[in-house]
């Protein structure tokens, strides 16, 4: 019998909630834009008169590995603290940036 106190193995569970330092808080906060921006396009799509599901999906497919790069932050050191933040905060940038927004 499944005990209610454990997580369901079928669920995954969520990120742990919170980064332990500044290196870290820095990079979580920049996935959680990047995060939030694939969002806003997921809702564009849907609202579409013709959405577009290749689109949709590589969108939904982007925002997942931001939920798993939240997990990689939390379980590696600094150095991967370091090497989120830069990626996020450029992706971010680019996603940001002048022009049409691709990914």
């Amino acid at each position: 019998m499944h005990d209610p106190a454990s997580p369901s193995p079928e669920k995954p569970s969520p990120p742990p909630a919170g980064p332990r330092g500044p290196d870290q808080a820095a990079a979580a906060d920049a996935v959680r834009q990047v995060f939030a921006w694939y969002g806003q396009q997921i809702l564009a799509v849907q609202r579409a008169a013709d959405p577009d599901p290749a689109r949709l999906e590589q969108l939904m497919a982007r925002q997942r590995a931001c939920v798993q790069d939240l997990s990689t932050l939390e379980e590696g050191g600094p150095g991967e603290a370091e090497r989120i933040a830069a990626l996020y905060e450029a992706r971010l940038r680019e996603l940001k940036g002048p022009g049409p927004h691709q990914l």
